[in-house]
């Protein structure tokens, strides 16, 4: 019997606070679930929590309430390159986009996901989408300091290993006229990188 009215005492807690703030936080267990079960999952400590970050009221009186996904990481996130820290963070809003970047929150109310941040211990990853709602635009942050997605064009094979790591595979292709190899290296999730001349020529990376 006490259990019932502990339940009883949670759920009506619950709703005084929706009705107190005005805004169901609800919709966010979507979000908690599906990225438990996404591939990102493994560098979690354990699950993520969500911050409020900003509230913008319209002149019809509608509400627009912004939040950030935040999750501590594992030394292994922190030891990866950036580049796969940036695609980690990339694949965690995929997650996101998939139940839909916003969510309901109340009558008037419009709730949306715009940041994710993976923390570990001093150091934050951040990525940001909230100028876009294009995950090409979105951008990252390490500890403050603004993340560039590297241009792999002219870049050679060390500087390559250095930016991405090694490839999943080296394919070879043709040699050209004069005789020069041209090859391919291929990394898992993400595409292609032709060379010829030792450098990069062409990048064939999905979106």
């Amino acid at each position: 019997m006490r259990k019932v009215y502990l339940g009883m005492f949670l759920f009506l807690s619950m709703q005084l606070l929706i009705a107190c703030s005005g805004v169901d936080e609800s919709g966010l267990d979507n979000y908690s679930k599906a990225l438990k079960g996404s591939k990102v999952a493994r560098y979690f400590e354990d699950g993520v929590k969500f911050e409020q970050i900003k509230i913008k009221t319209t002149p019809t009186g509608y509400k627009f309430y912004k939040y950030e996904i935040q999750a501590n990481v594992k030394e292994s996130y922190e030891e990866l390159i950036d580049e796969k820290k940036y695609d980690t963070l990339i694949s965690a809003f995929r997650t996101v986009l998939e139940v839909g970047r916003q969510f309901d929150c109340g009558k008037e109310d419009i709730c949306t996901i715009d940041r994710i941040s993976f923390i570990r211990n001093e150091n934050s990853y951040v990525l940001s989408g909230e100028e876009t709602f294009f995950l090409e635009h979105m951008k990252m942050t390490i500890n403050g300091r603004p993340y560039e997605v590297p241009n792999m064009v002219g870049m050679t094979e060390s500087e390559v290993r250095t930016a991405l790591g090694e490839p999943d595979a080296i394919l070879e292709t043709e040699s050209d006229i004069e005789g020069d190899k041209r090859y391919r290296w291929w990394y898992k999730n993400k595409g292609y990188l032709y060379f010829a001349y030792d450098e990069v020529q062409r990048v064939a990376f999905k979106d």
